[in-house]
C-alpha cells in the first residue's frame, strides 16, 4: 500500500485516490465541535429540567397529602357540628379555607409541572436528533 501524501488542499489516501479538502475537513470538523457543545448545552438544560420537574413534583404531592388531611379534619369536624357541638364553626370554617387555599397551591403546582414537562420534551427530541446526526454509522446508511 502505497504511504499517504498529503498536500496544501488535498489529503490524499492510499492508491484509491479518496481525498477530502482540508477546508473541507476543518470545517466539518468545527461544526462537529459545535454541535457537540449545543447537545452538552442541551444535556445541561435537560439536566436542570428534570431535577425543577422532580422537586415541583414532590412540592404537587406534599400538597396534596396535606389537603386530604385537611379534609379528613373538616370530615371530623362537621360530624361533631352535626351532633350538637357548634362550639368547632370557626374551626371548621378556618379549615375549609384553608383547604382551599392548598387547593389552588395544588392547582398551581400542577400548571408549573405540566409547563416544566412541555419543556424537557422537546429539549429530549433536540438531543435525540442531534445524537443522531453526529452518529457516523447513522449518516453511512443513510447515504446507501
Amino acid at each position: 500500500m502505497p504511504a499517504e501524501k498529503k498536500t496544501q488542499r488535498y489529503t490524499f489516501k492510499g492508491a484509491a485516490g479518496e481525498y477530502v479538502y482540508a477546508a473541507d475537513f476543518d470545517r466539518v470538523q468545527a461544526e462537529n465541535g459545535a454541535l457537540q457543545e449545543l447537545l452538552n448545552q442541551r444535556d445541561e438544560a435537560l439536566h436542570d429540567l428534570e431535577q425543577r420537574r422532580h422537586a415541583e413534583q414532590q412540592a404537587c404531592q406534599a400538597a396534596e397529602r396535606r389537603v386530604e388531611e385537611l379534609a379528613a379534619e373538616v370530615k371530623r369536624l362537621d360530624l361533631m357540628v352535626s351532633q350538637g357541638d357548634y362550639n368547632y364553626d370557626a374551626d371548621r370554617a378556618q379549615f375549609k379555607t384553608r383547604i382551599a387555599e392548598l387547593s389552588a397551591d395544588s392547582q398551581h403546582l400542577r400548571k408549573l409541572l405540566g409547563q416544566a414537562l412541555s419543556a424537557v420534551n422537546p429539549t429530549k427530541r433536540l438531543a435525540k436528533d442531534i445524537r443522531a446526526a453526529l452518529n457516523p454509522t447513522a449518516e453511512a446508511a443513510s447515504h446507501e
